[in-house]
């Protein structure tokens, strides 16, 4: 057989090949990355689940959004490497980052490629897919019988922690952000949990924007 068709045979298989490699070649975004990326920022319940969307009541609005809004989302295991815990179900609790769709769409899509855009919560905990150098006391595992492995975060703490920080400061252009408070309440956010001092300690590192 000839180079160009030995060629040709690799460069087939490689776009055939399963998934879980190139997820697992997927470096997942992280809490801050998502939480300084993406446009909206929620907790809520599921409901009016279809083949492709779903929608979420607003429970706890982060960012641009108002309690008992309704977004119509896009299903994660609709992304290419999307991969789920379980399959969707009427009520259950995620926390959400997401961005607009394209101009007149009103379907939101929830950032990262693997679904770590939209996270499994309970009343007790939200359960992260990733961190930037998480402290020592944490530990991943699997959730409710799925293959991805979360970190699992009280669910006051991060419910303080996330609305802390978006009081502190504001996403400005990629790699920036604009500091809000003042210094007392940055303190005081910073003493809060070790979630607010992990999330500060990565904002104070960055280039300051503009207000």
């Amino acid at each position: 057989m000839g180079n160009s068709a030995s060629i040709g045979i690799l460069f087939v298989a490689f776009l055939i090949a399963p998934l879980p490699s190139a997820l697992a070649d997927y470096a997942q975004m992280t809490l801050f990355q998502m939480l300084t990326r993406a446009e909206i920022v929620v907790s809520g319940k599921i409901r009016n689940i279809t083949d492709k969307t779903y929608d979420l009541v607003v429970d706890h609005p982060y960012r641009n959004a108002e309690p008992k809004d309704v977004l119509t989302v896009q299903r994660i295991d609709t992304l290419r490497l999307g991969d789920r815990w379980h399959d969707y179900k009427e009520g259950e609790h995620v926390v959400l980052f997401a961005d607009p769709g394209a101009t007149g769409d009103v379907t939101l899509t929830p950032v990262g490629a693997a679904g770590e855009g939209e996270l499994p919560a309970d009343a007790t905990a939200i359960y992260l897919a990733a961190l930037s150098r998480p402290p020592a006391h944490l530990k991943s595992s699997t959730y409710l019988g799925g293959t991805s492995e979360y970190y699992r975060v009280d669910a006051t703490d991060f419910n303080d922690a996330i609305t802390g920080f978006f009081d502190c400061y504001r996403p400005t252009e990629l790699g920036r952000i604009a500091r809000l408070c003042d210094d007392a309440a940055l303190e005081e956010y910073r003493q809060s949990s070790w979630l607010a001092e992990h999330l500060s300690g990565i904002a104070d590192r960055l280039p300051e924007g503009e207000n």
